[in-house]
């Protein structure tokens, strides 16, 4: 008896694949792209435990060039960081000065130690990061905080605020993970983080790709298919 995965049908299975897309009018290049293109998903597993909580995100309407559009790479519920010194990742379409805030989701939980503030600059448009190792600041295990990234300015004697932002918790990471973690070839890890449920660790792990590589178009590819999973799109 053959096995169902056994290299015949396998072939058979590809090759009515490539019969099909040809009568639909593609050519063996497209249809090459096509399959090629399962390369560029990630499955990203929300955690059963992450409160739902709404993102952060607020400015002014219309059109305005000098105004910075902001987007922190952030899902739809609290997401996870498997560390206490995490990297926030965000999206800006031009340099800007920025402030960057943490807070504890519930108020009554903050203290002076849970409360973290910075300004940064902003000195080209695209994926920025802010790594908090470079502070001094960690977030408490379990704890839910708020991160948001702020614009402030003045037009025409008016106060201009754009913000986004979200929630993170830093979820340590159980052994058993680790050790699979460690076993993972370095250009899977953002899978592996994604399919554990960790955001923030998927979505850092893809922004050094995407910046340490020339040719990074796999890589804003499968970042732009972990961010469609949430509801998010960048430019």
């Amino acid at each position: 008896m053959t096995h169902a995965n056994s290299p015949p049908i396998k072939s058979f299975i590809f090759f009515f694949f490539l019969i099909t897309l040809f009568l639909g009018g593609y050519s063996l290049a497209q249809a090459e792209d096509l399959q090629n293109n399962e390369e560029d998903l990630i499955a990203y597993t929300p955690p059963a435990r992450g409160s739902p909580s709404g993102r952060l995100g607020g400015g002014v309407r219309g059109i305005n060039t000098k105004i910075p559009k902001i987007k922190a790479l952030v899902p739809n519920h609290v997401g996870f960081s498997t560390q206490d010194q995490p990297t926030l990742v965000w999206y800006i379409n031009i340099p800007a000065e920025l402030k960057v805030a943490i807070s504890p989701l519930e108020e009554k939980s903050a203290n002076s130690d849970s409360i973290f503030e910075t300004t940064i600059n902003v000195e080209k448009a695209g994926y920025q990061t802010l790594d908090l190792a470079q502070f001094n600041f960690k977030l408490k295990p379990e704890m839910d905080y708020k991160w948001t990234v702020t614009y402030l300015s003045e037009k025409d004697n008016r106060p201009v605020k754009v913000f986004s932002g979200g929630a993170i918790r830093h979820a340590p990471m159980e052994e058993h993970l680790k050790s699979t973690l460690n076993a993972t070839a370095a250009q899977n890890v953002s899978d592996f983080y994604a399919k554990e449920g960790y955001w923030y660790d998927a979505v850092y792990s893809l922004t050094k790709q995407i910046q340490n590589n020339t040719d990074n178009t796999k890589h804003l590819a499968k970042m732009a298919n972990l961010l469609k999973q949430v509801g998010l799109t960048v430019p």
